[in-house]
């Protein structure tokens, strides 16, 4: 109830809404935690999203687990990296003998380009798998997540200053200020596989990924690497997979990027914008839908069972729009948000 206290007053500040922030905030005449808890739950699961004019009339695909390609081994390599980027020394990981990268499931890096910013804290690097034509970009999420979910501003969204992003798109202004304080370090970094003698002579993919925060700048990375044709011909996009993803931006900015990163399967493909949440990931119902936000790419929902194997959900995502029974859900789980595929998302 605390969080979801927290989270309503928040998403209702007093310069905003001062008619709601009456009933929220301490003071309020309805000050009380339930109440805050209440209201947020309506607002994260009973309020539609309204749709962009030119999507409105559009159903989602219907996509089911037989239909679609999941492959867990493959987007359990990709956590794997997720976990090396929170690495605190850059050794490890540039030798390959942190503990994930040594894991069976993941495949060795050949040299390893960092990108970070101290001052906001943004960290990643770019790899390209030895023997094949893989390139890797992971980024790391917030080095604190119950810090981070406190901290959290929801309303905070404003226009996107990508290269061919449509009018009225707007993103979270944090992540974006988190990537563009690392993008020409990205951009550089991606630019020199050009000459990557394996990349010249047989196209590269690049696979894009990241966990919490590092799920966002993941995102805006691989949306900005395919709207301004970064890899030139030597570099093509991969795939997006993300665990713990919060909402980027709104429904506009998700359609754009949706469709550039191939986010709606088709029946028989392989899932190429895979958005991983794990049950009750509190991260993934941030910011709230209510605020004006909506996710990209397909959500796969992690099922676990006591004494079991995991079982994953492909959720009936749509340009612009998400699956309303996948978002049937308590999401208030911290626990949930820092353990993926069984394993703890750390270093």
């Amino acid at each position: 109830n605390h969080f979801f206290a927290f989270f309503a007053r928040s998403l209702f500040s007093k310069q905003k809404f001062p008619l709601m922030a009456g009933f929220l905030h301490p003071g309020g005449k309805f000050a009380s935690h339930a109440v805050a808890a209440a209201l947020l739950l309506v607002l994260l699961h009973c309020v539609p999203i309204h749709a962009d004019p030119a999507l409105r009339g559009q159903s989602p695909p219907t996509v089911t687990a037989t239909s679609v390609a999941f492959n867990a081994t493959s987007t359990l390599r990709m956590l794997y990296y997720s976990m090396m980027a929170y690495c605190p020394s850059t050794q490890p990981v540039e030798s390959w003998t942190c503990p994930m990268c040594t894991a069976p499931a993941a495949r060795v890096g050949t040299s390893v380009a960092w990108m970070s910013n101290t001052c906001l804290g943004t960290r990643g690097f770019v790899t390209r798998l030895e023997g094949s034509t893989d390139v890797v970009v992971a980024f790391r999420g917030s080095n604190n997540t119950a810090n981070w979910i406190m901290d959290f501003d929801f309303v905070g969204n404003t226009p996107s200053c990508f290269q061919g992003a449509p009018d009225r798109a707007k993103i979270h202004q944090g992540f974006q200020a988190s990537y563009l304080s690392i993008q020409s370090q990205f951009l550089q970094a991606i630019s020199a596989f050009q000459s990557d003698p394996v990349c010249s002579t047989s196209q590269c993919k690049v696979h894009f990924t990241g966990h919490s925060l590092g799920a966002a700048l993941a995102t805006i990375a691989a949306a900005d690497f395919v709207s301004r044709k970064a890899g030139g011909s030597a570099l093509t996009y991969g795939s997006l997979t993300t665990f713990g993803s919060p909402r980027v931006g709104n429904q506009i900015l998700a359609s754009w990027m949706g469709q550039m990163l191939g986010a709606i399967p088709t029946p028989g493909s392989k899932l190429v914008a895979t958005r991983l949440v794990n049950n009750n990931d509190i991260v993934t119902a941030l910011p709230p839908m209510a605020a004006g936000y909506v996710h990209i790419g397909t959500g796969v929902w992690e099922k676990p069972k006591a004494g079991q194997p995991d079982t994953y959900s492909i959720c009936n995502d749509g340009s612009g729009q998400e699956d309303f029974l996948c978002n049937l859900r308590i999401a208030d789980s911290i626990t949930d948000h820092i353990h993926y595929m069984g394993v703890e998302v750390k270093c």
